[in-house]
Formats: C-alpha cells, structure tokens, sequence
C-alpha cells in the first residue's frame, strides 16, 4: 500500500526516515506578487545526520517547493552516500592489494633490479693503484 503523499514515498523509496530532516519557512524572494510578499512559501530543508541543506523557493506553492527541496536534498544525500561508500570500497581493495602475495615473476624481477643496483654501488668503490 503506498502513500499519496509524494514526499513520503519519495523518503521511503530511498529509505530515509522523514525525522532526520528539519524545516523552517520563510518568506521567498523574487516574483509571485502580493502572495509570495505576504506568505512563507520559501522552504529551507536540513538533514540532520550530515548537514547538508537545500532550499525550495522556485514555485508561489509551499508544498510544491517542500517537494523541489526534499528532491535536492535527497540527491545530496544519496550522493554523499555514494561518494563514502567509494571511498570505503577503495579502502577495502587498497588493503587487500597490500596483503597480497607477490607472485614468483614480480620477486624474480626484483631481485634481478637488486643485483643491478648493487652492481652499480660496487662500481663505485675505490681504485687502488
């Protein structure tokens, strides 16, 4: 059974809990007339978990721009979601490439790069006469 309201299904959908956002209303700038002048249809959204905040204030509807601005900051959090879930992902491939055993060719290569250099450092001894 789904909800009629979109807010809502638009927080479900994405498994977010309608809790951890705050709203306040306020006056919109710009135009829509005496409407816009005399009533708060400017909606500003928090969510609280990360901070982050979106502001509604395109249309002279307050609950279409309660709708624009739960939309933004939907797509912010998801992003920001997004982004840590990468980083934890390439945390997780760096150390099992750390852990990793380094096959027979990778140590013969190694090795022969080794006896090069110490070639070279002997070079650089001395000459006695």
């Amino acid at each position: 059974m789904t909800s009629c309201d979109p807010i809502q299904n638009l927080l479900t959908a994405n498994r977010l809990n309608p809790r951890d956002f705050e709203e306040k209303r306020a006056r919109s700038p710009g135009p829509g007339g005496q409407h816009v002048n005399k009533v708060s249809v400017a909606i500003r959204l928090r969510h609280l978990a990360t901070g982050l905040t979106a502001i509604g204030r395109q249309s002279r509807s307050l609950h279409l721009n309660r709708l624009y601005a739960y939309r933004e900051l939907v797509e912010r959090v998801q992003a920001l979601q997004r982004q840590n879930s990468q980083k934890q992902q390439a945390l997780i491939a760096k150390k099992r490439r750390q852990k990793a055993r380094r096959s027979f060719k990778t140590k013969e290569s190694m090795r022969h790069a080794k006896r090069k250099r110490s070639e070279i450092k002997r070079q650089r001894d001395k000459i006695i006469f």
